[in-house]
């Protein structure tokens, strides 16, 4: 039936946790690591099969109409209407705030058993959510910012409620946890620890995708995007055939005065611009996959002299 989702909903994997949390053997570590998904369409909201039924009250705890449909998403989820994007929108808050109250029921569990007094707990996201930012819905790996920024927060005894500023990415969550655990990372991890000084020093960060996913090298157009403190450029080596919302050509944008990234300022001048052109060329230096000519291709000289640096 279409009223059913098709993972575990959010309550059940939580219940699960618990469980292994109150049975854990305290003679030796041990790692849990819980895949949430209810955020992702449909956007479930409750537990069970059954779950929609508690999708007004988790509604009307935001503020918003109990009487938005909870099946709306099993429809047209990439409808363009903006009745559509914010009534997905809503779907999609009420979806978070039961995921964070599940979340809130392992932590609250980890405090029961005493197992927060020698655990870290990590909670982070993999991506956003588009809600019809720049017209799509959904996540299609559009590299703007509504897609890019990402919850990641770390919990341990003793620490202190801090937020850092910098550019921070996924690549760092293994060295950060290794790093709180007194234990050296790996050799060819790329990521730093979060509170390091290396991590606040970046200057800038690369992203890079192919157009709803599929990592085809030969065959589809490589997605890029490099993001200093201030401004981010999004490149492509073409306008995937599926991709009806990008427009042609590079964007960047100044994230200062436009963190909705509205107003595309790139220029071939723009003093931003080099740095960042630089990072993307480097990156694609590195990918095996991709022969040096299409990197030359893509970035000319500055391709080369990535090319040369590898």
């Amino acid at each position: 039936s279409a009223r059913f989702r098709q993972y575990v909903d959010a309550g059940a994997l939580a219940d699960k946790t618990i469980a292994e949390l109150r049975n854990a053997k305290r003679d030796k570590p041990f790692l849990i690591w819980c895949h949430f998904m209810d955020t992702h369409v449909p956007y479930v909201s409750g537990h069970g099969r059954k779950w929609y039924r508690q999708t007004s009250d988790y509604l009307k705890r935001l503020g918003y109409p109990a009487t938005r449909d909870a099946a709306l998403v099993f429809r047209d989820t990439r409808a363009q209407q903006p009745d559509i994007q914010k009534q997905s929108s809503a779907l999609y808050d009420a979806a978070v705030h039961w995921t964070d109250e599940q979340i809130g029921r392992i932590i609250d569990a980890l405090d029961e058993t005493g197992l927060a007094e020698d655990t870290i707990v990590m909670v982070c996201g993999d991506h956003g959510e588009e809600l019809g930012d720049h017209g799509d819905l959904g996540h299609y790996f559009l590299l703007y910012e509504h897609n890019l920024r990402i919850p990641l927060i770390f919990r341990r005894k003793g620490m202190k409620p801090a937020r850092l500023a910098g550019l921070k990415t996924i690549l760092d969550v293994a060295p950060t946890l290794a790093d709180m655990a007194g234990l050296p990372p790996a050799a060819g991890w790329t990521g730093e620890p979060i509170e390091s000084a290396a991590a606040a020093a970046r200057v800038h960060v690369v992203m890079e995708t192919f157009y709803g996913g599929n990592c085809l090298f030969e065959h589809r157009p490589l997605y890029f995007a490099a993001r200093s403190h201030t401004h981010k450029l999004i490149w492509s080596e073409a306008r995937d055939p599926a991709d009806t919302f990008s427009p042609d050509g590079p964007q960047l944008y100044d994230l200062t005065v436009d963190p909705g990234e509205h107003r595309n300022i790139y220029a071939a001048d723009h003093p931003a611009l080099a740095p960042l052109e630089t990072a993307i060329a480097r990156r694609m230096a590195e990918i095996p996959e991709l022969p040096a000519d299409r990197v030359v291709a893509a970035f000319g000289e500055t391709g080369e002299r990535a090319i040369a640096e590898i």
